[in-house]
């Protein structure tokens, strides 16, 4: 809502008509007198919240960094396990194939000391 009033001077050339405004808002009339001091008010709690918002912000990225850390860091145990792994079941088929060759040799050796 809106007052407007009308104020007239005189002037040299005659009689002018000067507006004055006056702004009256419901919302400011609690806590506000002038309409200022609401968005003074309410920029200075922008700021609050934008600082509090880049915080979040830098904590998220360094979590964020942390995560990527650890994840590297999983990845590369990964294939250190896999590389392991990998190395065992190749150790472990050769032993049992030397094993298989020795039971053969063991048994060719059984067959020629019973003459078969």
């Amino acid at each position: 809502m809106v007052a407007v009033e009308a104020y007239f001077f005189a002037h040299d050339s005659g009689i002018h008509r000067c507006l004055l405004v006056q702004m009256r808002y419901p919302m400011f009339t609690p806590g506000f007198s002038q309409p200022q001091q609401f968005f003074t008010a309410w920029s200075q709690a922008a700021k609050e919240h934008l600082g509090r918002l880049e915080t979040l912000q830098a904590q998220l990225h360094k979590q964020q960094g942390q995560n990527v850390e650890r994840a590297c860091d999983a990845i590369d145990e990964s294939a250190k396990l896999m590389k392991e792994s990998l190395t065992y079941s190749q150790t472990l088929a050769l032993e049992w194939q030397k094993l298989g060759v020795e039971a053969m040799k063991q048994s060719i050796d059984l067959m020629k000391s019973q003459g078969v």
